[in-house]
């Protein structure tokens, strides 16, 4: 049987969890943001958030930890504390992909190519609300995540696929018009962004498995259908 105290904790951790989420999803977005107007001091402001997020995944792992070890929870509840921690995790991953998207403006000299923007401000956007719809999930406990998570995640991976086949197109013209430099590494430079971004939404894809599984029953990957 619980105890206030554990309920408490474990309050308190879903509480961390749901912040951390907040902080990923807002890193993500706005690292696509600081690319757009090329704002380097936006960038190193979001440098210093993803690494904000490394120090909240540890903190939550070690709460987990603490807790189990004091707390000896029940199989229930050891499946809801696994979660967050793998949950975590995966959060951790999302706001390197944000660290590293806003390691780039730094090297581009030119305005990146316009044209793409929007397609990958849609990536990110569509991502955010991925996230957004699993953790309201995890919260509520909502048995029927996983289809809707799935028809996110084939709404990014269809925006990956155009985007790539653009830039592999831009790519080809202009080596068959002897481009100019800039208009490759802006290519290479956007390649980076939108890898990070499909990086991103596997990850948050694994965020709701993971929230599936406090909710149902087997292995994460069996609680979820996969996106494609």
């Amino acid at each position: 049987m619980p105890t206030p105290t554990f309920d408490r904790e474990l309050q308190r951790l879903q509480d961390e969890l749901l912040t951390m989420s907040t902080m990923a999803e807002r890193a993500l977005v706005a690292s696509v943001d600081t690319l757009k107007r090329r704002d380097l001091a936006g960038a190193q402001q979001l440098i210093a958030l993803e690494q904000q997020i490394k120090k909240k995944r540890f903190a939550v792992e070690m709460d987990c930890l603490t807790l189990i070890v004091t707390q000896q929870p029940g199989d229930g509840y050891m499946r809801t504390i696994t979660a967050i921690l793998e949950m975590a995790t995966e959060l951790e991953h999302i706001g390197a992909c944000a660290g590293d998207n806003a390691r780039i403006p730094s090297m581009v000299v030119e305005p990146p190519l316009v044209a793409l923007l929007p397609d990958i401000q849609c990536m990110a956007t569509a991502i955010q609300t991925m996230l957004r719809r699993v953790m309201q999930a995890f919260v509520h406990k909502e048995s029927a995540l996983g289809q809707a998570i799935a028809a996110e995640a084939n709404q990014v991976d269809a925006l990956y696929s155009n985007l790539y086949q653009d830039l592999l197109t831009l790519m080809k013209n202009s080596s068959r018009k002897n481009g100019s430099r800039t208009t490759v590494n802006q290519v290479r430079y956007l390649s980076r962004v939108v890898r990070n971004l499909k990086g991103a939404s596997d990850r948050a894809t694994r965020v709701g498995e993971w929230a599936a599984l406090t909710v149902g029953t087997g292995t994460p990957t069996e609680l979820i259908p996969q996106a494609g």
